[in-house]
C-alpha cells in the first residue's frame, strides 16, 4: 500500500487526476455550465510534518462530479476560519465595550443609554466574508448566482467520511502519502458521482424509478442508498451452478441502467 501511494505521488497526483477526469469527461456527456471550487479535510494520525491534509477539488455543477484535484495543508483552511473568528470576536468586543463604557460628565451629570445600531452591525458582519463568483455568463437570469454556488464537493465527500467506509481518518507518516491517498479518495468520489449521475439520467430517460427510504418511487436516489438496496442480494453456488438470490425488479432496473448485467447473471 505504501509503495503504491509513493508511486502515485511520484506520477503527480493533480496531473494524474486531471488525466482521468478528462477521460471521464469524454466518456460521459456531463453538462458543465459552471465549476465550483471547494475543499474538505481528512484528519491524519501519527507523527507527520503536517497536522492535517486538505483535499481541494473543483467539481462540475451536475452531480457534484470533481474535475480537478489539488491537495494542500489542512492548516490553510483552518487559518482562514480562524481569521474570520478573530474578526467576529473583535466586532463583539467593540460592541460590548461601547455598551459598557461609563457615561461621560463635564461639570454636570450626564445620563445616557447606549443602543446598538442593528443596521450598522449587520453591515459590519456582512463585510467579514464574501463568496467570489467567476463566470463568463453575464446574464444573471440565465445563470443565477445561487446556481453558480450550487452543491459543494464537501457534500460529495460525505459518503467517504461515513463510518461504514472506515476512511474518515488516515494513519500515515509522510505528507506525500497523505496527498496520494487524498487523490485516491477524490477518484472514488469521481466514480461515485459519475455512477449516481448516470443512474439518475437513465431513470429519467426511461421513466423508471427506484424506491426511496420510505418505499416511495424516486428518480433521484443517491448511490449510497442504492448500495443499501442491494445489501441482501447474494451470489451463491448450488450444485455447481451460480445463482443470484433476492434480486427484485427494482434491483434489475438499477443493474441494467448501470450496465452491470453480467455481474448479476442477467445476460
Amino acid at each position: 500500500m505504501g509503495r503504491m501511494l509513493d508511486a502515485l505521488y511520484a506520477a503527480g497526483v493533480t496531473e494524474a487526476f486531471l488525466e482521468v477526469a478528462g477521460e471521464a469527461r469524454r466518456a460521459f456527456p456531463i453538462p458543465v455550465r459552471a465549476l465550483h471550487a471547494d475543499a474538505t479535510s481528512f484528519h491524519v494520525h501519527g507523527r507527520c510534518e503536517v497536522l492535517g491534509e486538505e483535499v481541494g477539488a473543483i467539481r462540475a455543477d451536475t452531480g457534484g462530479i470533481p474535475l480537478l484535484f489539488a491537495p494542500g495543508d489542512g492548516n490553510q483552511k483552518e487559518a482562514r476560519a480562524r481569521e474570520v473568528d478573530v474578526e467576529e470576536e473583535g466586532l463583539r468586543r467593540r460592541v460590548a465595550r461601547a455598551e459598557g463604557e461609563a457615561p461621560l460628565s463635564v461639570g454636570y451629570r450626564l445620563l445616557a443609554r447606549l443602543e446598538v445600531d442593528e443596521g450598522k452591525l449587520e453591515r459590519a458582519r456582512r463585510g467579514l466574508g464574501r463568496f467570489l463568483l467567476a463566470t463568463d455568463v453575464l446574464d444573471r437570469e440565465a445563470l443565477p448566482a445561487g446556481e453558480v454556488l450550487g452543491r459543494t464537493v464537501e457534500r460529495g465527500f460525505r459518503f467517504l467520511k461515513d463510518p461504514l467506509f472506515f476512511s474518515g481518518s488516515a494513519f500515515l507518516k509522510r505528507p506525500e502519502r497523505v496527498m496520494a491517498l487524498g487523490m485516491a479518495m477524490a477518484l472514488d468520489l469521481l466514480v461515485y458521482a459519475l455512477g449516481e449521475w448516470a443512474l439518475r439520467r437513465g431513470l429519467a430517460e426511461t421513466g423508471s424509478s427506484l424506491p426511496d427510504g420510505k418505499g416511495r418511487p424516486t428518480q433521484r436516489p443517491t448511490l449510497h442508498w442504492v448500495f443499501q438496496l442491494f445489501i441482501w442480494v447474494r451470489l451463491v453456488e448450488l450444485e455447481g451452478r451460480p445463482m443470484v438470490l433476492n434480486l427484485a425488479p427494482h434491483h434489475e432496473t438499477a443493474v441494467r441502467l448501470l450496465g452491470a448485467q453480467r455481474y448479476y447473471l442477467l445476460e
